[in-house]
């Protein structure tokens, strides 16, 4: 070919542009898998430590049963005190068999996203730790319009529909191409003898009448062009709103984890004033068991809360494309 009006220019450009879009693609998937992962490694790291919650909350109950069975043995407590303590356990211990069986069924779970066999024994490395994120939001939503695989892929998009545009003005242009055949062949013209012969042809085709179906698909083109580049817009719009959603919901966990770590504090230090003043006869059984089960869940958001953050912060890392 020598001259074809943008005809094989264009399909390649095309053909690059698929490729990369398959590549994009690729990323995509590869990128949302990468945060089921993460996500569900830390739902598991978290079912795990709020196993250890609920199985030091029942030593604990167990030990202040102890500690009510003395001292009604003693007259130190009424029975409804013995009772109640005996019902608070025995509550506990539900609590202790969904705990474990979330430990289960999150591990599972972890097991089948790695394609794993269910029998594999897993065991996590790292722990439920605050680490602050520092990213501003326009920093954030400009990394994600540059790097996400969505955005790319449809840039690609837009770059094949631009070549087809120019295909479809190309199908009533003409094209010059040259033709050149070389024969070195026995026998040559009828004598039993090596020759030689060559031809060279210059063609020039010219589409005369095409039945004005060249208009239509540049029309066509053009039209499924502007699609696109729609498309491209929404894309931006709803990745944007996305990084918003995953900005805000990390510094909301961010600042419930600070909230959170103070209130386990004070429950912790209510619990050992609790502890004193019970053996002192100071508060009722009720009093002390109310600080107890205040303890466990100040304890429990406080975990909730570490593995939302982190969750968020993955989140927030695959809104913006890394």
């Amino acid at each position: 070919p020598i001259f074809t009006w943008g005809r094989i220019l264009n399909s390649y450009r095309q053909a690059s542009s698929n490729q990369k879009m398959q590549e994009e693609d690729y990323k995509k998937e590869r990128n949302n898998l990468r945060f089921e992962v993460t996500e569900s490694f830390y739902n598991l790291m978290l079912a795990g430590e709020l196993l250890n919650l609920s199985q030091e909350s029942y030593a604990q109950m167990e030990k202040h049963l102890q500690q009510v069975e003395s001292r009604y043995e003693n007259g130190l407590a009424s029975k409804f005190d013995l009772l109640r303590a005996r019902v608070q356990l025995a509550n506990l211990k539900p609590q202790l068999i969904r705990a474990r069986n979330s430990v289960t069924l999150a591990e599972n779970y972890f097991k089948s996203l790695l394609g794993l066999p269910s029998s594999t024994e897993v065991r996590l490395q790292g722990e439920l730790k605050y680490e602050p994120m520092e990213i501003e939001l326009s920093q954030a939503i400009g990394e994600a319009l540059e790097n996400r695989p969505e955005i790319i892929y449809l840039k690609e998009a837009e770059n094949i529909a631009i070549a087809q545009v120019g295909l479809a003005r190309a199908y009533n242009k003409p094209m010059v191409s040259a033709l050149y055949n070389y024969q070195f062949q026995r026998p040559y013209h009828w004598k039993e003898e090596w020759g030689k012969e060559w031809n060279a042809t210059v063609v020039l085709q010219f589409p005369i009448f095409g039945g004005f179906s060249t208009r239509g698909k540049v029309l066509q083109s053009q039209s499924q062009l502007r699609e696109v580049k729609y498309n491209l817009e929404d894309k931006k719009e709803e990745i944007e709103l996305e990084v918003r959603d995953a900005y805000l919901n990390l510094y909301q966990e961010q600042e419930t984890i600070i909230s959170q770590r103070e209130n386990v504090g004070q429950a912790e230090e209510a619990m050992r004033i609790a502890e004193t003043r019970y053996i002192s006869g100071i508060i009722t059984n009720l009093e002390f068991m109310d600080t107890q089960l205040a303890l466990t869940q100040a304890k429990t958001a406080y975990l909730q809360a570490l593995a939302n953050y982190l969750i968020a912060k993955a989140k927030l890392t695959k809104a913006m494309g890394r």
